[in-house]
């Protein structure tokens, strides 16, 4: 279930329809024959579906966060949930308060011993580039997974893809914050852990890569391989910061909060693995 976090609503997330546009534009311009694979008259019909699927999926969710109760005084009072989701909710309004315009990207949960909440938003203004003209934003997400302890993450939002985002996993271990230690978590994560973040971000974009299998196999990235290779080579960054944008290319089409979360954290893994190759050559 969506919420949001007091004053904080939910931002609407693009519907992403690029990669399913491309297939199709592929699909449209060659086969092995050299003729199209697709008549013009195929080609603008499945082109109306797409559009017509990507605007049923923008409304639905607009109304889902038009909907969406307060999580603030949708939990009990006292319970641990409330209480970390309130400091949160009191640093988001510090951030905003510093000019930083925090963005809600995540605010959702569900129930049962197996059930999670998630919150996450990055701060717009606070934003470096890894490349030129390609932006990313500091941000951060906090998840609890049935009964153990929240866990907190710097998270980087890729500009250019609309907010496109990845976790890096064993460049920033989680915090597991005490009680009454979330808003400083918080600022570690927009500040010292996003500088980071970025200079090795950096690093990944100059670092060729000759066998992105190879390392989608080393980072143990819980996604179709052949997919993310397809999407890799379709978008021509060879980098390994091309092929962590390959992967939460698929991250974003999926719908199930905590395994996209988990394909994140293996994108930031990419990043590891790439610099543990380089550090070997």
């Amino acid at each position: 279930m969506k919420y949001c976090l007091g004053e904080f609503s939910l931002q609407p997330q693009a519907t992403f329809v690029n990669t399913e546009l491309l297939d199709l534009a592929l699909t449209a311009r060659s086969s092995r024959s050299g003729q199209p694979e697709l008549g013009a008259r195929d080609f603008w019909a499945r082109l109306r579906a797409l559009i017509q699927s990507a605007e049923g999926a923008r409304l639905r969710e607009l109304k889902e966060i038009e909907e969406a109760p307060d999580l603030l005084r949708s939990l009990p009072d006292g319970s641990s949930d409330r209480e970390w989701a309130a400091e949160i909710a009191s640093a988001m309004r510090t951030l905003l308060g510093e000019g930083a315009s925090p963005r809600l990207d995540v605010c959702e949960g569900e129930g049962g011993p197996d059930g999670y909440l998630a919150i996450g938003a990055h701060a717009e203004t606070l934003r470096r580039a890894v490349r030129q003209r390609d932006l990313v934003s500091a941000g951060f997400v906090v998840i609890r997974s049935g009964f153990a302890e929240p866990r907190i993450y710097p998270r980087v939002y890729r500009k250019v893809c609309a907010n496109g985002a990845v976790v890096l996993e064993h460049t920033e271990t989680a915090f597991v914050p005490a009680p009454g230690e979330f808003s400083k978590a918080v600022f570690s994560c927009v500040g010292g852990a996003f500088r980071r973040a970025v200079s090795r971000l950096r690093r990944a974009a100059r670092t060729e890569v000759p066998d992105p299998v190879g390392l989608l196999r080393r980072s143990g990235a819980p996604v179709d391989w052949a997919d993310v290779e397809g999407e890799f080579e379709r978008a021509g960054d060879r980098s390994a910061w091309g092929l962590v944008n390959a992967v939460t290319a698929r991250a974003r089409s999926e719908r199930d909060f905590p395994r996209r979360l988990e394909i994140e954290r293996s994108a930031g893994l990419i990043v590891e693995s790439a610099e543990a190759r380089l550090a070997l050559s």
